[in-house]
C-alpha cells in the first residue's frame, strides 16, 4: 500500500506547480497571522528604469534545456504550463495566448484548453497553427519532441531551479517581444530577494517542509528545491540541506534527530491536529510549541512572478516561529491525545 501511495506522491510532486494559489499563512491554531514584511508588497518595491528594448524576427532563442527553436512571430502563443502562462500575463501578453493547459484556463480564460499539464494536446495544438508554443521541462519531452518534429517552434522554459527563474522571464520576454516586461520581473524578484534578507531574524531557525507524512511516506523538499531556496533567503536552514534531489522521502528517524525550530506544513499534506498525532512528529519540539505554519503547497514550487509574495510569506513564517512558542490549541495535549 505505502508504494501505491509514494507513487501518488511523485504524481504530486510533478503537478506542483499546476496551481497558481497564493500561499496562505497559518499558525497552528489556524488562526491568519500577517506575514511581517508583507507590508512590502512586491509590486511597491522600486526598481529601475529600463531602456525599451525590441525582438527583431526572425529570432532564435536557446531554451533552458539548450535546444533552439526559431520564432518568426508570436501573435499566437500556447503555454502548456501555468508557470508560462502567469509569466506570460505578467509580461503583458495575455490577449495573445490561444491556448493552454487545464490548470492555466483561469490565468487565460479566453484561451482554449488543449490538455493538461501531464498530457498535452498534440493534435489540437497543431490544428492551432500557433507561432510558438511553451512548454515544461522533464514530463513533457514526449510532447516537446513531437511537435519540434512537426517543424513548430517549442521553448521549455520552466525553470527547475532558483537561478533559471530569471533566464525564464527574459527567454520568454525575448521570444514574445515583451523585453522590458521581462526585465523588470526578474529585477523584481531580486529587490524581494534582498528585502527578505534584511528581515532575517537574528536567531537562525532549522526549519522542515511537509509535502506529506503517515501512510503517504515523509516526502519532503531537498537541495536545489524552490521551498528550501526560500527558507534559505529567509534567513532559515533547511534540514535537508545537501540533500541528492530536491524531493525525497526523508527517513522518519532523521527528521526526529534533527529536532527542526519550525515546521512548514504543506496544505495539501493534512491538518496541524492530525500532525500531532503522528507517530514521531507528535514529539518535534517545533509541533509541542505550536511552530508549524500551513503553506500553498503548489505556491512554493511554482516558478513564476508569484514567487516574490511566496517568498515574504516564507520571510513571514521564520519571523513568526523566531518570536517563540504560540499558544496550544485547545484540542492538542495530553488529554486530546490520549
Amino acid at each position: 500500500m505505502k508504494s501505491v501511495f509514494a507513487a501518488l506522491i511523485i504524481a504530486v510532486l510533478l503537478l506542483l506547480s499546476a496551481c497558481g494559489a497564493q500561499p496562505t499563512i497559518l499558525t497552528s491554531s489556524g488562526a491568519p497571522q500577517t506575514a511581517p514584511g508583507s507590508e512590502l508588497l512586491p509590486d511597491e518595491t522600486p526598481v529601475a528604469e529600463l531602456e525599451e528594448t525590441v525582438t527583431v524576427y526572425p529570432v532564435t532563442v536557446t531554451d533552458l534545456a539548450g535546444y533552439e527553436s526559431t520564432v518568426a512571430s508570436a501573435d499566437r502563443i500556447i503555454s502548456l504550463t501555468p508557470s508560462n502562462t502567469s509569466i506570460l500575463v505578467a509580461e503583458g501578453a495575455q490577449d495573445r495566448i490561444i491556448a493552454v493547459d487545464d490548470e492555466s484556463a483561469a490565468a487565460a480564460p479566453d484561451a482554449q484548453v488543449v490538455g493538461d499539464y501531464t498530457g498535452p494536446d498534440v493534435e489540437q495544438i497543431v490544428a492551432l497553427e500557433p507561432d510558438v508554443i511553451f512548454a515544461g521541462n522533464r514530463i513533457q519531452q514526449e510532447t516537446v519532441d513531437q511537435l519540434r518534429s512537426m517543424g513548430l517552434p517549442v521553448i521549455v522554459s520552466e525553470a527547475t531551479d532558483w537561478n533559471q527563474v530569471g533566464q525564464s522571464f527574459e527567454l520568454i520576454g525575448r521570444a514574445v517581444n515583451e523585453n522590458d516586461a521581462a526585465a523588470q520581473l526578474t529585477q523584481q524578484l531580486q529587490a524581494t530577494v534582498a528585502e527578505v534578507e534584511s528581515l532575517a531574524p537574528a536567531e537562525q531557525l532549522t526549519c522542515y517542509y511537509v509535502l506529506s507524512f503517515g501512510e503517504q511516506g515523509n516526502w519532503t523538499s531537498g537541495e536545489g528545491s524552490f521551498i528550501n531556496e526560500m527558507i534559505q533567503f529567509a534567513g532559515g536552514v533547511p534540514i535537508t540541506q545537501g540533500s541528492p534531489a530536491a524531493w525525497l522521502d526523508y527517513p522518519l528517524e532523521d527528521l526526529v534527530a534533527a529536532d527542526p525550530d519550525c515546521i512548514l506544513l504543506g496544505s495539501d499534506a493534512g491538518s496541524y491536529e492530525q500532525l500531532s498525532k503522528e507517530p514521531g512528529y507528535a514529539d518535534l519540539t517545533a509541533v509541542r510549541n505550536g511552530l508549524v505554519f500551513s503553506i500553498n503547497s503548489a505556491a512554493v514550487s511554482q516558478p513564476g512572478p508569484n514567487l516574490n509574495e511566496t517568498l515574504l510569506s516564507v520571510s513571514g513564517i521564520l519571523n513568526a516561529a523566531a518570536a517563540g512558542p504560540v499558544p496550544t490549541p485547545e484540542w492538542y495535549g495530553p488529554e486530546a491525545s490520549e
